[in-house]
Formats: structure tokens, C-alpha cells, sequence
């Protein structure tokens, strides 16, 4: 079993540097540790235990996924990967463990959502979609920087898109709808 204290304390401090740095966690300087990551592995340990995918997996995947911030969103699953591996090298899990993390870091992003990945990937896939839906900050400085049409569809292709898993659109449906009544 891996020591998720060595691992909490690794992304933290990624995620100080990233806000100590030029660049903004989700253009706003919310507190990401609080915020996103926390709603993030909670959502991906709920979604494991319902998907029987491998809570050890997802929960390191859900504190690590965003660490490639650091290099700006574009390319960050592929820079959060790279981190990941190579901070992995010290951790006492199975090589195939560590291979599906890196996978879950680098895939987590909508783009890899489609496509037929293990149970864990789709988990932390569809945490980090839910919470969007979930993160009232994220939701209100979206609504400030998006016209209503742009906003609609974001919402959309998150709970159409990345969120691709039944037990993950069980839990996003009400929220989704919500989110439309309310704009």
C-alpha cells in the first residue's frame, strides 16, 4: 500500500508552486487543494467503489491529475504524466499500479473520454467531470467569463462527453439540471 501522506505531500506542494506561479489555477487562484482535488478524489474513491475499479489507483490519480498544470492546461495530462512517473519511481507500488496511474494522469483530460480505457481512467475521467458540475467557484467565474450559449454547451459536452460512466451521470444528472434551471 502506498504512504498517500509522501503523495499528498508531493502534489501540494506542485499545486503551491502552480499558484505561487504566472499561471492561475482555473484562471481564477482558487485554493486547488481545497477545492478541485478534494472534490476530485472524492468523487473518483465514490465512482471506484461503485465501478469496483482500484481505489488505491484512482484516489493517486485524482490528488496527481492536474500537477502538469505548471506547463499551462494545454498540454498538462501529458506533463502531469512525466511528473507522475518519475515521483512514482519512489513510491512502493506494483509497476502495473504506477502504469495505470501515469495512464489515469495522462487520459483524464475530455478529449481521451471516448475512448475504450480501463474502469479506473473513466473513473477519474468522470470525477473530474463531475466536478465541475459540483465546484461552486468553477461554476461561478465560468458564468462571468462565457456567454450563456457558450456556458450551455460546456455543461453539456462535460455531462454528454467526459462524465462516461452511468454511475457517474446518476450522480451529475440532478446538479446538470439544476445548473440549466439556475443560469
Amino acid at each position: 500500500m502506498a504512504d498517500i501522506k509522501k503523495i499528498e505531500e508531493f502534489a501540494i506542494r506542485c499545486y503551491d508552486n502552480l499558484k505561487r506561479g504566472s499561471r492561475k489555477w482555473h484562471d481564477h487562484g482558487e485554493d486547488v487543494w481545497e477545492d478541485h482535488i478534494s472534490l476530485v478524489r472524492e468523487f473518483a474513491v465514490q465512482l471506484a467503489e461503485i465501478e469496483g475499479a482500484d481505489k488505491e489507483v484512482v484516489e493517486i490519480s485524482a490528488i496527481l491529475h492536474d500537477i502538469g498544470k505548471i506547463d499551462g492546461r494545454e498540454n498538462h495530462g501529458e506533463v502531469g504524466a512525466q511528473m507522475t512517473k518519475e515521483f512514482l519511481k519512489d513510491i512502493d507500488l506494483p509497476d502495473e499500479k504506477k502504469r495505470l496511474i501515469v495512464k489515469c494522469v495522462r487520459k483524464h483530460r475530455s478529449r481521451f473520454a471516448q475512448e475504450d480505457n480501463e474502469i479506473e481512467v473513466k473513473v477519474l475521467q468522470s470525477a473530474d467531470g463531475l466536478s465541475a458540475l459540483f465546484e461552486d467557484k468553477w461554476q461561478e467565474m465560468t458564468k462571468k467569463h462565457m456567454s450563456k450559449d457558450d456556458y450551455f454547451k460546456l455543461l453539456d459536452r462535460t455531462f454528454n462527453h467526459k462524465i462516461n460512466l452511468e454511475s457517474a451521470k446518476k450522480i451529475a444528472k440532478p446538479k446538470f439540471e439544476q445548473l440549466k434551471r439556475n443560469y
